[in-house]
């Protein structure tokens, strides 16, 4: 019940409890019927000023943007240091990205910026992996280390951020050679379009049409081997790989795993199963 925590904020709130202040402004900001951006900014900066981290992080994001009160690069970075000092790792990333672009501040410290950076990937921020990553590899702010820069591409990646992917498959491009680079390169290019990077798919198409051609081929084969053998050893493939394989197989595909999702779902009910015994290895689909 919203209206109801909401009150409870506000009895909270006028005994100056800083995390039900944070809450009112996230009330204000979101929740509400009409939301007010003022009034979450009055909330936030109660709260802030009382200490409260997240409070700190979204006051930083109201001067940085705008919301609520005027925009102010200064006040944006004194919030968000604030906000990183007490440990909140999206303001980390975003203090190390005013610091790279000299957002209030008097003037850019890139080194300053890999220091946050680096703070905020070792507490998991995907967007800080990728951007320290390319800090690595491009020398900016730090000694050029192209094997950190990878180590850390490879962990955006693994996080799920796309614009990792299509680096990971330039690099291999760019500092790579040999056939199997290149195969490499054509796996991270294809995950990076396969999930909307425009950049990815343009690479691709300006790759040699027989060098991508054998790429989809190869899945396909393998595809085409775990269907003829055993559907498990099609669901044991990593969700995004099977994702793109069913892509390639366009409908078919898609039909075809739908298909065998739904008999298991009817044997699990039924306790029935009229596929071969290889499928009873008791690995079951339930979602």
């Amino acid at each position: 019940d919203v209206e109801k925590a909401f009150r409870s904020y506000c009895d909270l709130a006028k005994k100056n409890h800083t995390h039900a202040m944070h809450r009112l402004g996230c009330y204000w900001d979101f929740d509400a019927e009409k939301i007010n951006p003022e009034e979450a900014v009055r909330w936030y900066r109660r709260a802030a000023k009382g200490g409260h981290i997240s409070a700190s992080y979204n006051l930083s994001v109201a001067y940085n943007f705008g919301l609520g009160v005027a925009k102010n690069p200064k006040e944006a970075f004194k919030w968000c240091s604030r906000s990183a000092n007490l440990g909140h790792r999206s303001g980390q990333h975003n203090l190390a990205c005013a610091y790279e672009r000299g957002r209030g501040v008097a003037s850019p410290d890139e080194e300053k910026a890999v220091e946050w950076y680096l703070r905020a990937a070792n507490q998991g921020h995907p967007k800080s992996k990728y951007n320290l990553g390319i800090c690595y590899l491009h020398g900016t702010g730090v000694a050029s280390d192209e094997e950190k820069g990878l180590e850390w591409l490879m962990e955006a990646a693994a996080s799920g951020h796309v614009p990792a992917h299509y680096q990971i498959g330039q690099f291999h491009l760019n500092h790579k050679s040999g056939q199997e680079a290149r195969k490499e390169a054509i796996k991270w290019l294809w995950w990076a379009q396969d999930k909307g990077c425009p950049d990815a798919a343009a690479r691709l198409m300006s790759l040699p049409r027989k060098e991508v051609d054998a790429f989809f081929n190869e899945k396909q084969q393998m595809v085409g081997a775990a269907l003829s053998r055993d559907f498990d050893d099609l669901f044991m493939l990593h969700p995004d790989v099977l994702k793109s394989f069913a892509n390639i197989y366009r409908n078919r595909g898609l039909l075809v795993v739908q298909k065998e999702r739904n008999r298991r779902r009817r044997v699990l009910r039924t306790g029935n199963s009229t596929h071969s015994s290889s499928s009873s290895s008791g690995c079951c689909e339930t979602s």
